[in-house]
């Protein structure tokens, strides 16, 4: 019989982000032995509540007020007190720290999800990363490329496992052929031609402006293409304001849709045509997982991440920061019928071989055992 391990998940925020958007699935999926712990709130907290109440899983809140919470540390301790927690999972670098203070009288192991580059940190994050880099035993990376990066910034103590996420596609309901709805709220015709991406405007992550910088070459020689950004942003976000330059400047706004922060977008992606994933750096994109799955033709940009996610067959590579290479890349499959259809079904193969909830479930519960039976 499989070993069953009694987890403590603790996440800080509800924001509509991969982190949190996996979490949930984790919380829909996983065994009546997982406990889970939010400590914000954010747009995706009907989704958590009802994911709560359709698993029967035990979700709990509490919401932080300080940088270190003497209160959060208390309510971690009951939790792993009334419910007798084997190991805490911690989800991000501040309720790493929480969970570390929590557990210095009953040591209960710890394993902390990076789920993304060091690039964006502030102070105290880089000084919290440092810290339980060097303090934490286990340490889960999402993707190679970030567990090397973070290896060569880094001293890395204790044992390092990958495994890389993975979406529930039967919650999202990825299936079918229809693309008629996507179309009718953006008032397009049938015959548009619509190209997307999904990526929120909020850090210098994402890298939106090669892609707006491509468009109105691609859209003066036909008029039938589309493209939706589909992510919130910040005004002040300078990728985002060049981006508003740029279709300002070239009068694209008919043709160039910012469809802002949505809790569900694979109703959405599913009805593209092609998906685009411009990026300076990412760790396992949900959003681009969630493509795969929906058997979307891929271009995304040529850095070791993707080519780790999407294979070698799984997608069109282009140049980093090139709107001209973009450009080409678009064109070659925009003519090129048969070529999409075999990306599409590329992609998806190998997301269902190895980017499901279930494979991801799978993979940590048997990193839970591992962790269990080393001697400490």
């Amino acid at each position: 019989m499989t070993q069953k391990v009694r987890v403590l998940h603790v996440l800080d925020s509800l924001d509509c982000g991969g982190t949190q958007r996996l979490v949930l699935d984790m919380l829909r999926n996983m065994g009546p032995d997982n406990v889970f712990l939010v400590t914000g709130h954010g747009y995706l907290k009907k989704d958590f509540v009802k994911a709560h109440k359709d698993s029967g899983n035990k979700l709990y809140s509490y919401t932080r007020r300080w940088p270190i919470d003497t209160d959060l540390i208390g309510k971690i301790q009951r939790l792993m007190k009334s419910h007798h927690i084997q190991l805490i999972h911690a989800h991000s670098l501040v309720e790493g720290v929480h969970s570390y203070l929590a557990t210095r009288i009953k040591r209960v192991p710890i394993l902390l999800s990076y789920h993304s580059f060091d690039y964006e940190d502030n102070i105290k994050d880089r000084l919290a990363r440092t810290f339980l880099l060097r303090m934490l035993s286990y340490h889960h990376f999402v993707s190679s490329s970030s567990y090397n990066h973070l290896r060569r910034r880094y001293k890395i103590r204790g044992r390092s496992f990958i495994v890389p996420g993975g979406i529930d596609s039967r919650a999202r309901a990825i299936t079918g052929t229809a693309r008629t709805d996507l179309r009718r709220k953006l008032k397009l015709k049938k015959d548009a031609v619509i190209l997307g991406m999904v990526g929120n405007f909020f850090n210098n992550a994402r890298d939106q402006a090669t892609i707006c910088r491509a468009l109105p070459r691609l859209i003066e020689t036909n008029r039938k293409i589309h493209f939706v950004f589909i992510g919130g942003w910040l005004p002040k976000n300078k990728c985002y304001q060049e981006c508003q330059s740029i279709c300002q400047a070239r009068r694209l706004g008919w043709s160039v849709h910012f469809w802002g922060l949505e809790r569900r977008v694979w109703p959405i992606i599913r009805y593209l045509d092609i998906f685009v994933y411009s990026t300076n750096y990412d760790s396992c994109p949900l959003s681009v997982i969630e493509a795969m799955h929906a058997g979307l033709p891929i271009i995304a940009t040529d850095i070791s991440q993707m080519r780790e996610l999407l294979g070698s067959n799984g997608a069109i590579f282009f140049k980093p920061h090139s709107h001209k290479d973009l450009n080409r890349k678009i064109n070659l499959l925009l003519s090129n019928h048969s070529r999409r259809a075999l990306l599409g079904r590329a992609a998806q193969k190998r997301a269902r071989a190895n980017y499901s909830i279930k494979i991801y479930i799978r993979n940590l519960e048997s990193v839970y055992r591992n962790i269990l039976n080393t001697p400490r």
